[in-house]
């Protein structure tokens, strides 16, 4: 998950992270994704930066039967890691498969 920028708006400090993928994360994964950034870059002379992701992906559509799938027309926003959202590290530990699988993934369609 490397980061190899950061932007500065006034006196505020940013960590962000494009998510390029198509198929839209969801339930806690953006949490686990900013907190992993965090943990990594927000430390030192960056301790009072912030965290976001630009999630690139595309609206659900949902079929006739009810399956969800990505559309064909992207959606931009942007996330930010809220405190009460940061997991520590231990909570990732715990979650070290899913957080292997969710980076797999990344790296295959990224």
């Amino acid at each position: 998950m490397g980061v190899e920028h950061y932007f500065v708006d006034g006196d505020r400090g940013i960590f962000r992270w494009v998510y390029p993928r198509r198929e839209r994360l969801t339930g806690h994964v953006p949490a686990i994704v900013m907190s992993l950034i965090h943990h990594n870059y927000v430390q030192g002379d960056f301790s009072d930066f912030y965290v976001q992701m630009v999630d690139l992906s595309c609206e659900p559509i949902v079929g006739p039967l009810g399956g969800v799938s990505p559309g064909k027309s992207r959606n931009p926003y942007i996330l930010e890691l809220k405190p009460d959202d940061l997991l520590s590290r231990e909570e990732l530990t715990e979650q070290a498969d899913h957080v292997y699988g969710l980076l797999l993934d990344i790296a295959e369609e990224g």
